[in-house]
């Protein structure tokens, strides 16, 4: 379980280096962004103010160079009591206070599910665990991770069955709803296998023989193993074809 808190420890500590570089900055601003309602933008200052109190708390608890001898470094990276506050800052890094906004604004039911999300330290170590929610591809890069769309679904899963509360059952909701929470487009399946038929068909018609044979209703015969029946008789024959019924 520890081994599962340092991925989560190591993550931040790589985002605490990027979040405060103006080139993080930049990225984020070259992200197309979704108008907020009034609502939106004051849910989006709540998050930036967290997520900058965050930022301020836990590099001041890091060791910095001169401190970071073998040691020092190794009890910091023992102990858990930042965990909750690093998953936090992560989650709020990587699906940006804008995109949190986005999705908080439609309604009271996001809303609390943002807030449900960013209380339970536990549900997040996991979600960053599993490499967290997925994003948008928007042009060369990707837009804000989509934690609040996938909390909307693992909540949904957990409605729908309980079994889904605990065990590997929880972990397989979470995963899909991290998978998920971007949209994945789905094919139609009885469409694709209506066009390889139709495809076979044609071949089948290019090719000569084939189109006279699909048309009787007969196949090709072949030797039976061995060349001979299972009765006992030698010599070669050949198996017969059956007719299908309603044929006659």
């Amino acid at each position: 379980m520890r081994t599962n808190s340092m991925t989560v420890i190591c993550v931040a500590l790589i985002a605490l280096a990027f979040g405060t570089s103006s080139v993080w900055a930049a990225k984020q601003k070259a992200v197309p962004q979704t108008p907020l309602t009034e609502a939106g933008q004051k849910l989006e200052t709540r998050y930036a103010d967290q997520l900058k109190r965050l930022r301020t708390e836990l590099t001041a608890k890091v060791p910095q160079n001169d401190q970071a001898k073998a040691d020092t470094l190794n009890r910091f990276l023992a102990s858990d009591a930042l965990d909750a506050k690093f998953a936090e800052y992560v989650v709020l890094l990587e699906a940006t206070p804008q995109g949190l906004a986005e999705f908080a604004q439609q309604g009271k039911e996001q809303a609390a599910l943002v807030e449900k999300m960013l209380s339970d330290a536990d549900l997040m170590k996991q979600m960053l665990v599993a490499d967290g929610a997925n994003a948008k591809r928007e042009g060369r890069g990707y837009g804000p991770a989509q934690y609040g769309q996938a909390m909307k679904i693992y909540t949904d899963i957990q409605k729908a069955s309980t079994k889904a509360a605990t065990g590997v059952l929880q972990r397989l909701a979470l995963a899909i709803s991290l998978e998920h929470a971007v949209p994945i487009g789905q094919a139609n399946p009885t469409r694709r296998h209506t066009w390889t038929a139709n495809w076979i068909r044609r071949s089948n018609a290019s090719v000569p023989g084939i189109s006279a044979l699909s048309s009787t209703g007969t196949s090709r015969t072949r030797p039976s193993p061995g060349g001979a029946r299972c009765s006992g008789t030698t010599g070669p024959t050949t198996s017969t074809t059956r007719t299908p019924a309603g044929a006659t």
